[in-house]
């Protein structure tokens, strides 16, 4: 029950509450740290869920992939989407094999910084490691390709604009006898 009320605060924005919650938790058993840090994630609060995960580790818990998928989100909701990357790293280092949560966790890091080529990577790689995409990765990378063609098409009128303005000066200066 203490881990379902420490997600249902944390989804709610309370972290306040849910790390009090948790402080109060008889014997808060690794999901209890998940939870919590999850929390941190969604919050993009990357120093708490860093500090749960050690204090997690300090008490004899083995992280799981799903406490790697927090310290993601807290880092690509904080605006730092290449810590977010370093953490399947961290926990590949630590003997934690990637997931789909995990690479749904690092696509949609990806996506939020508009780094639509990385998020493909990370997609074939995943495919590459033999984990099977599920319903989340397939809604992750139709928006990824969604944006990265909405951003394609914006620099090519980018483009033409930019193209069009240089021919309307070269005819001005033409007439003018500049040229």
């Amino acid at each position: 029950m203490y881990n379902t009320a420490i997600s249902a605060l944390g989804k709610a924005g309370r972290l306040g509450d849910a790390k009090a919650l948790f402080d109060a938790t008889p014997s808060p058993d690794a999901v209890t740290y998940e939870t919590l840090i999850a929390a941190y994630g969604m919050a993009g609060s990357a120093e708490e869920a860093e500090t749960l995960l050690d204090q997690m580790k300090k008490a004899g818990h083995k992280p799981q992939d799903y406490a790697y998928c927090g310290l993601i989100a807290a880092y690509s909701f904080g605006g730092d989407y290449r810590s977010a990357l370093q953490v399947q790293e961290r926990a590949a280092a630590e003997g934690v094999a990637p997931s789909v949560h995990m690479y749904n966790a690092l696509i949609a890091a990806c996506d939020r910084a508009h780094q639509y080529e990385v998020a493909l990577q990370l997609s074939r790689e995943m495919t590459a490691a033999g984990i099977a995409p599920n319903a989340m990765t397939r809604e992750l990378l139709e928006c990824v390709c969604k944006e990265g063609v909405r951003v394609v098409e914006n620099q090519q009128a980018a483009v033409a604009a930019l193209s069009a303005a240089v021919a309307a000066a070269g005819t001005v200066m033409m007439r003018v006898g500049m040229f």
